[in-house]
């Protein structure tokens, strides 16, 4: 049973791996044409996470450190790719301009590309506006006269019930949350400073995925840090 499960892996994991290669060359990664995204990959992904499943109940029950080790990161890969999963079926990551307005909220926005279903516009269930934008740039001084040394925004997010928009800083690496949603400040407006660029990700199974890739490094620690006594020891 655990020499065909091997085979299946191997295969697997190798079909993956042309698929990645293809779309390097046809210069297709990431975007919607590209062979990760079609539905064999989810074939692909169930089929790992069912393997991983009978890998666990092949193992003879036991709670040594290493076997303990051994079921931690079986279900941390378990839990990783289910994460995958759910942002496959119901996630979202678009990129939207917003000009740099404070009496402007919308709810709608247009997308910079069209959805996998050919939608141009953005639906959100809270309002979203940018009040104001600063940038610093680098002096003769420093060497780099001109460059972006800080920018900043100001968002504006109006939730349903409520009259008055929050303000909220929005940083360069540091998204806001809301309602599901994290809005990353990505580049604004070089010439007029006018608009804004923001990057709106919605991933219903990220915190299933933090927890799957935490437990796959603590599995795969353990297993090597308390390594089977024999190397004829049955697991």
């Amino acid at each position: 049973m655990r020499k065909t499960l091997y085979i299946i892996f191997l295969i697997l994991s190798t079909v993956l791996t042309v698929f990645t290669v293809i779309d390097s060359l046809k210069g297709n990664s990431g975007t919607e044409d590209s062979l990760l995204k079609s539905v064999w990959v989810v074939f692909i992904l169930a089929a790992y996470v069912l393997i991983q499943v009978i890998c666990i109940f092949l193992m003879k029950p036991s709670f040594t450190l290493y076997k303990c080790g051994f079921y931690v990161l079986h279900i941390g890969i378990v839990l990783l790719l289910t994460g995958c999963f759910i942002y496959y079926i119901s996630g979202d990551v678009v990129t939207v301009t917003v000009p740099v307005n404070e009496k402007a909220i919308y709810s709608e926005i247009k997308r910079t590309e069209p959805d996998s279903k050919g939608n141009d516009m953005l639906k959100l269930d809270f309002g979203i506006g940018v009040s104001d934008f600063v940038v610093e740039k680098y002096t003769a001084e420093d060497g780099v006269e001109g460059t972006d040394k800080y920018y900043e925004a100001t968002l504006m997010i109006l939730s349903d019930g409520e009259r008055t928009p929050k303000e909220i800083p929005l940083i360069v690496n540091y998204p806001h949350h809301q309602n599901g949603w994290k809005i990353y400040l990505m580049n604004y407006d070089k010439i007029t400073e006018s608009s804004v660029q923001l990057m709106l990700k919605y991933d219903p199974g990220e915190y299933i995925t933090l927890t799957g890739i935490w437990m796959l490094i603590i599995g795969t620690f353990v297993m090597c840090l308390f390594k089977k006594k024999g190397a004829g020891e049955k697991v």
